[in-house]
């Protein structure tokens, strides 16, 4: 998990520096970007631009559910497991679900305070719920191809996205430094 904070005092983030993690990050792992144009409409254009594949997640009214259900559904059914990390911890800690209306949530952060980790993390969560049950896939690392055929069965019936053991030292050897690997796993019982 990355993520950017100001370095200096006027408050911005170097998106030079963004955009190339980017980059090379959704190349290494042939992965595709969710963006929100609003925070991310230039340099979306110029990962597009790279070859990159770029999908914009809508934050309307049904977005903002979209996001937030799976955050609390994962976490309820304690399938997410994240970097021991600060700043990670620290917004996790102070972002809330407020309902919006009768079967609708929305993430909801306090003044002052940031919930750019828990969004871009139920970015994934909602994506994740959105594919079909593993089985014969494949999952992309840098270096190569690992089958997944029978993951779903290794895992004590529950499917999930954690790698078997030797695809997981792969993965671990080729990140970059300060990439920290979590495991997000389908709520038990679907």
């Amino acid at each position: 998990m990355l993520y950017w904070r100001p370095e200096d005092r006027d408050g911005r983030v170097d998106l030079a520096k963004v955009e190339a993690a980017v980059l090379r990050m959704c190349k290494a792992y042939c992965a595709r970007l969710r963006f929100d144009r609003m925070q991310a409409e230039q340099l979306t254009g110029n990962l597009a631009r790279s070859g990159i594949r770029t999908e914009e997640f809508v934050f309307s009214s049904a977005g903002a559910n979209r996001l937030a259900r799976p955050v609390f559904v994962a976490l309820r059914d304690q399938a997410l497991s994240l970097p021991d990390d600060e700043e990670v911890r620290s917004e996790f800690v102070s972002t809330r679900m407020v309902e919006t209306g009768p079967g609708t949530v929305k993430l909801q952060n306090p003044p002052g305070t940031h919930d750019d980790i828990v969004a871009a993390v139920g970015m994934v969560i909602s994506d994740l719920m959105d594919q079909p049950e593993p089985g014969g896939g494949m999952v992309t690392v840098p270096r190569g191809r690992v089958r997944a055929s029978g993951l779903a069965e290794r895992v004590a019936g529950r499917p999930s996205l954690r790698f078997p053991q030797q695809a997981r030292a792969a993965v671990q050897e080729s990140m970059p430094h300060g990439l920290s690997r979590a495991e997000i796993g389908r709520p038990r019982g679907r």
